[in-house]
């Protein structure tokens, strides 16, 4: 395991010495159940979304607060998976709407508010 790097002033780069920080993530271990991966078929193969406690800062930021309104979501989720689910063939929005709500429920979170039907 590598030493701690020294916390350093982000205006001077100096390190800073003797200073607390309210939290450090690096000394961080996930809590909780870690649920099996979900899997889907498409196009008569098995595929994996990823778990959502695991996307990166970067991936959730780009995502942005409504999971099926930004494309990027499914292209995380997959990861380097992407490419063959879309040679695996075509997936129309009426499966994808199904298929994250799965996997929503799948990792307990609330699902896709569907279009009211009146």
């Amino acid at each position: 395991m590598p030493a701690p790097r020294q916390p350093q002033d982000r205006r001077t780069k100096r390190p800073v010495k003797n200073r607390s920080v309210a939290i450090d993530l690096d000394a961080l271990e996930r809590d909780g159940e870690i649920k099996p991966p979900f899997e889907f078929s498409h196009g008569g193969e098995t595929f994996i979304l990823a778990d959502p406690a695991d996307l990166d800062l970067k991936d959730i930021i780009e995502i942005g607060d409504n999971p099926f309104g930004n494309p990027a979501l499914l292209s995380r989720l997959m990861a380097d998976q992407y490419e063959d689910v879309i040679k695996a063939g075509r997936m129309p929005q009426w499966k994808i709407v199904p298929l994250i709500d799965a996997w929503m429920k799948h990792y307990n979170m609330e699902t896709v508010a569907k279009p009211d039907a009146s």
